[in-house]
Parts: structure tokens; sequence; C-alpha cells
């Protein structure tokens, strides 16, 4: 992450380290989190909002977005997991074709000369 020094100069942050001081600074985590939250009232219409809610079954706006973002995040992760499955990514070897590799010598057919 990317942040202005003092000197107005960029610094690259690691997201670890911003949330450690996020974690150690009330003040400052509750001023992200009203920024954050006053981003997405903004970017979101009223109508969809309440759908969300509605949807999600949650009573306030803040878990309802973020029920709906994580249901899509694993629904999108689903689809990736069925896509590949379909694409034999995961197809292993018929069992008797799979013993046959482990072991190429044919076993020995019992009877015998006699």
């Amino acid at each position: 992450m990317i942040r202005p020094t003092k000197d107005l100069t960029r610094t690259a942050i690691p997201r670890e380290q911003l949330l450690a001081l996020l974690q150690g600074d009330d003040a400052m985590r509750a001023l992200v989190q009203t920024i954050v939250q006053e981003v997405l009232e903004a970017e979101l219409e009223e109508s969809l909002l309440a759908e969300v809610i509605a949807l999600t079954g949650e009573k306030h706006k803040s878990p309802a977005v973020a029920k709906a973002v994580r249901e899509y995040v694993l629904r999108a992760k689903a689809r990736g997991f069925g896509r590949l499955i379909r694409e034999g990514a995961f197809d292993y070897p018929e069992p008797q074709a799979a013993e046959e590799k482990l072991n190429p010598v044919p076993p020995l057919k019992h009877g015998g000369p006699g």
C-alpha cells in the first residue's frame, strides 16, 4: 500500500504493518471505518442497499454489505472450482490403470504346469 510521508513523497507500507498500526490506534481505526462506510454508502443506491439488507437478513448496512461481499467471493471461488472440474484439472486415472502404473509387472497366474 502506498501512502504519502510528511514531505509528501510516497512510501510503501506492507498491508500487515498498516493493519497493525490500525489495531493499536482506536481513533485511526474508527476514522478509516467511517471513511470506508461513507465511500460504500455513496457508491450504493439506497434501493440496492435496502435489497442487500433484505436478502442477507442483517439489520444494519455494514454487516449486510460485508455478508453480501463474502457470499459473492465464495460463489466466485465455487464457479472457478467448478470450471476446473469441468476442464478435467482433477481427473484421476481409473483404479485399474493406476495399479498398472504402480506395478508394471503382471501378477503370476496360479494353476502352474501340471
